[in-house]
């Protein structure tokens, strides 16, 4: 889970105290475990940033269990911020000898704008397989649930929901 302060003054650092969202609708103070570098902030990545290629966050928080950290994100708007953000710079996807994309290990990691993206683009389409599979095998009564909860939220009464979310929605 990764939260920003919603009005940070300056560059937060290990051991300032902040307010972070708590689960239940309100904020909790935690204190900052650490700060951890991510990216070496050189000329070419401030340049990039100045250019508006590069979205430049200095105090996006992490939750790591029970603690917290600080850690400066880069957002790539463009392929110049894509392509400064991968090791090497690389563009396009790296194959292996057999024409296959190279799977990145310990001891050698591949890294390009097309591999992230992939990776990322099947993220999106494991999550659609999932979300269809879900609804095959549990139906609509999911979709109906859901639809309850939401229309309660608006103001309708617990009945009245559930009228209308199976009568949108039906039961097959």
């Amino acid at each position: 889970m990764a939260t920003t302060p919603a009005v940070p003054v300056s560059r937060l650092e290990a051991g300032a105290t902040i307010k972070v969202p708590d689960g239940k609708g309100g904020d909790k103070e935690v204190t900052l475990a650490s700060r951890v570098e991510v990216y070496e902030m050189t000329e070419a990545l401030e340049a990039l940033v100045a250019s508006g290629s590069l979205i430049k966050d200095e105090n996006v928080i992490v939750k790591i269990e029970e603690a917290y950290a600080v850690y400066t994100q880069l957002l790539a708007v463009d392929m110049a911020g894509m392509q400064a953000l991968v090791p090497e710079g690389r563009v396009d996807l790296v194959l292996d000898e057999k024409g296959q994309p190279k799977r990145s290990t310990k001891d050698e990691p591949v890294a390009s704008v097309a591999q992230k993206f992939n990776y990322g683009n099947d993220l999106d389409a494991k999550r659609e397989v999932r979300n269809q599979y879900e609804k095959s095998v549990a139906g609509p009564e999911k979709d109906i649930k859901a639809a309850i909860k939401f229309l309660v939220k608006l103001g309708h009464s617990p009945e009245e929901a559930e009228a209308l979310a199976t009568a949108k929605l039906g039961t097959e």
